[in-house]
């Protein structure tokens, strides 16, 4: 069968356009709000008599104020918010990459060769691949655009998998690489990003440094507010931040089913590549290696499975909440679908193939 007639899961697609749609009008709502709170402060502190606030709330130019100030500073700090905190943000992911980087090596030539060829079968230059030392048996992708992208994979992977899974492997970080999904997701992310950055800003924690991504189940940290203004921001933050997680998760872990099917279609075994997971599914590293934590969103296997690790390490309000709504929340805000769940999905697609094939054949 060619590439082109594989079948197209119109579900996935329709899942994702679902998904997008209500991470735009979540983005644009959080917008607005930030907005209107910068204009409501704005009129408290220059509206008087009191008793004018209510109607000046609602006013284009309320009792007076030019407009540049009604209007023209809240949409500026609105816009220095969305902007400044993901330029911030990728500044920081940044340098945590390069610190990452310094710490790998070259490859063995057999895996640069699986890569190009990899690559000519997808249609696409070969990206740079590294190795990392490490326990955990995994890969993943870093590089916003694609002439950036690098394929990681760790020394656990190479001595775990057959040659067949581990261009299983391979196939799905290009797969990602190709279909952009680093850029797709970094912006799909703004919502978290900067939901928990005016957290990170509105609020004191001294529990745990910046920059400390992860952070064990059962350690507390301790968030207050250092006034009025903070506890606004930061529980609009909070409450957004909620809403973004069970927004934009959905559609992370459909860009991964998308990027299985992507290898399958590279690779011609989607088989294969549900015995990859499998593999690497059934070997339990005996710590978590930290390293890779704040690697992992492009991951062929979460290494920690939540939208935190597009933060670069920023505070949530996670620990605000109740425990059974966080517990509950954590499992809805997986960026990763269930292993069983991929494993069925590529089957499923291997099914459906090899019917195709035999179909066509007679």
């Amino acid at each position: 069968m060619k590439k082109s007639d594989w079948p197209r899961d119109e579900r996935l697609i329709g899942n994702m356009i679902f998904a997008i749609t209500n991470i735009t009008i979540l983005t644009g709502t959080f917008a607005a709000v930030i907005a209107f709170l910068s204009r409501s402060l704005i009129i408290f502190i220059f509206v008087r008599p009191l008793g004018k606030i209510p109607h000046s709330l609602i006013s284009v130019v309320p009792g007076g104020i030019p407009l540049w100030l009604s209007m023209g500073v809240p949409i500026f700090i609105t816009l220095t918010i969305f902007i400044g905190l993901p330029l911030l943000n990728r500044w920081l992911r940044g340098l945590l990459i390069q610190r990452f980087e310094s710490g790998t090596h070259d490859p063995p030539a057999d895996i640069h060769q699986r890569v190009t060829m990899l690559s000519k079968s997808a249609n696409m230059p070969p990206p740079s691949v590294a190795v990392v030392d490490s326990e955990v048996a995994t890969a993943f992708t870093t590089g916003l655009r694609p002439n950036e992208a690098q394929i990681t994979v760790t020394s656990a992977l190479i001595n775990t998998l057959s040659k067949s899974e581990l261009n299983g492997v391979l196939a799905h970080e290009l797969s990602h690489i190709k279909n952009r999904d680093v850029t797709i997701m970094t912006a799909v992310m703004i919502p978290i990003v900067v939901a928990a950055g005016l957290w990170t800003v509105m609020t004191s924690d001294t529990s745990h440094q910046p920059g400390q991504a992860y952070r064990h189940r059962n350690q507390n940290s301790s968030h207050t507010f250092d006034g009025l203004i903070s506890g606004m921001f930061g529980l609009i933050a909070g409450m957004f931040w909620v809403l973004a997680c069970l927004c934009t998760a959905p559609f992370a872990r459909y860009r991964e089913f998308a990027a299985d099917r992507g290898a399958a279609v590279i690779t011609g075994e989607p088989a294969t590549i549900a015995a990859a997971l499998e593999t690497i599914d059934s070997r339990s590293p005996p710590t978590v290696d930290i390293r890779l934590v704040d690697m992992s969103p492009m991951a062929i296997l979460p290494i920690t499975d939540t939208t935190d690790v597009w933060t670069a390490g920023w505070d949530t309000p996670s620990d605000w909440l109740p425990e059974t709504f966080r517990d509950q929340l954590s499992i809805y805000s997986r960026t990763h679908p269930e292993t069983k769940e991929r494993i069925r999905r590529l089957r499923e697609l291997e099914k459906t193939l090899h019917e195709t094939d035999t179909s066509g054949s007679n």
